[in-house]
């Protein structure tokens, strides 16, 4: 840049650099994958060893809230306001959708071993579990 120059140019020619440099370090991640589920986060598509599921609204976003954090522990009050995002909770509405989710991509929704209960606190996604592969 030569001088003289008016500051709107520079702000501009700083803003343009900005933008260059913030692209070059963003990796778009583009799915999810936590042992043999895959969430496709454009197009929001799960898949469980390879077949497609179908998932309504909330148990996607439950789905997708465990597999941003595998293997931690969460309340259902901690589950219900991050998905509902209310200060109201209701832990039979959080156990009615995990029921519902557990019956898509379990292969046994009777004995989980996907979306595990920690009995006493909360649910689980198990990420390194060989048996649920």
């Amino acid at each position: 840049m030569t001088k003289p120059f008016s500051p709107g140019e520079l702000m501009a020619r700083v803003k343009v650099q900005l933008r260059r440099k913030k692209r070059e370090n963003v990796q778009i991640q583009e799915k999810l994958v936590v042992g043999p589920l895959e969430l496709n986060l454009s197009s929001y598509e799960v898949s469980v060893r390879g077949k497609k599921v179908e998932l309504a609204g909330k148990e996607l976003f439950i789905l997708k809230f465990f597999m941003e954090h595998p293997n931690q522990v969460f309340t259902k009050s901690q589950i219900y306001h991050h998905v509902w995002d209310v200060c109201y909770e209701d832990d039979n509405t959080v156990m009615v959708y995990i029921s519902h989710l557990r019956e898509k991509i379990e292969e046994d929704p009777r004995k989980p071993r996907l979306l595990q209960t920690i009995r006493g606190i909360g649910y689980r996604l198990e990420a390194a579990n060989e048996n649920a592969l």
